[in-house]
């Protein structure tokens, strides 16, 4: 991916760089000349700007699967019975044990953000629904439930953005002088606490590997994790109270909304990969895995990437057809 946006802008500045060699005598004529060196050099800016900016237009969809996938293959080895006792109690072990599993595979992780950002711009922010065509579906709490494996039922989630510092024994014991807390300070606390002999290691490896689930895969806000988000993860004891399929719903349909109510707005946080996979499961467009017809949850089920191909084949309105 870097390598391709280095040649990307290696071309617009090789496009670009054709800078007239008009001059004249004297003074007059150097200025001339800067003026027009100035004027493309300007261009060139503009036309690199607008480069990334397509790029980032295709990037900055970010649920990670594949993030959360590197970080069990990294840490599964060293996940003792008792780590796997805390994780089972949580809300997410269905989806956390998918992946412990080997049930998903690096490869359907694997998803195009081109394919995303077309699906995407058919989403009405009012209707709250997806239009292909003549045909309008919607993304329910209950199809995300259903995919990923998360409970429907229980007390609201309440503001999973937030800035404030969550303080407690266990950001003490991690992040005591972060305020601003980042993807690569969880990981790393993950490794520490993996590698730790303190009574509280144990619960803060299901701490810290429930923060990487939500913060890279449930509701992605990029490389900074939410305080709130760490907060509802740090209390072990109450976090299957909350309805977290509802969570994830809210928080993506809002991320949606937003995005297409700017005219210049592309990042778009939450599980994006999630609409991929309602596509998968409410339509006909792919058949299921050979031998995984059953299986739940139903993330396990799908190739998001065979669903790229079949996409590739038809016109972003005929998927109205398959439902």
């Amino acid at each position: 991916m870097q390598r391709r946006r280095c040649n990307l802008l290696a071309a617009a500045i090789d496009g670009s760089s054709g800078v007239s060699s008009a001059s004249g005598k004297g003074d007059g004529g150097n200025r001339a000349v800067a003026k027009e060196q100035m004027k493309s050099k300007n261009m060139e800016k503009k036309k690199i700007g607008s480069l990334k900016r397509v790029r980032g237009d295709q990037v900055q969809y970010r649920c990670n699967m594949i993030s959360f996938f590197s970080t069990m293959q990294r840490v599964k080895e060293h996940l003792t019975e008792g780590h796997l006792e805390l994780l089972q109690q949580t809300p997410f072990w269905p989806l956390i044990s998918a992946f412990y599993s080997g049930a998903i595979s690096e490869d359907q992780c694997k998803k195009s953000n081109t394919d995303i950002g077309n699906i995407i711009k058919c989403y009405n922010a009012e209707t709250m629904g997806f239009e292909f065509g003549t045909t309008s579906a919607s993304l329910t709490t209950e199809d995300v439930a259903e995919i990923l494996g998360l409970p429907l039922e229980g007390q609201e989630v309440r503001q999973l953005k937030g800035k404030q510092k969550h303080i407690s024994d266990f950001t003490k014991r991690y992040f005591e002088e972060e305020t601003l807390l980042l993807k690569k300070m969880v990981d790393d606390a993950l490794d520490a606490a993996i590698k730790g002999k303190r009574k509280t290691d144990v619960e803060d490896v299901a701490r810290l590997i429930v923060i990487e689930l939500c913060a890279t895969l449930l509701c992605n806000t990029n490389h900074v994790v939410s305080w709130n988000l760490v907060k509802y993860c740090d209390d072990l004891e109450n976090i299957s109270r909350y309805s977290w399929a509802k969570a994830v719903a809210d928080f993506l349909h809002e991320s949606l909304g937003k995005r297409t109510r700017k005219s210049n707005g592309y990042s778009v946080p939450g599980c994006v990969v999630v609409i991929m996979l309602w596509l998968c499961e409410s339509t006909n467009l792919i058949q299921p895995i050979k031998g995984r017809e059953g299986q739940k949850p139903a993330i396990v089920k799908w190739s998001v990437w065979e669903l790229h191909f079949k996409l590739g084949e038809i016109d972003v309105a005929d998927i109205g057809l398959s439902f």
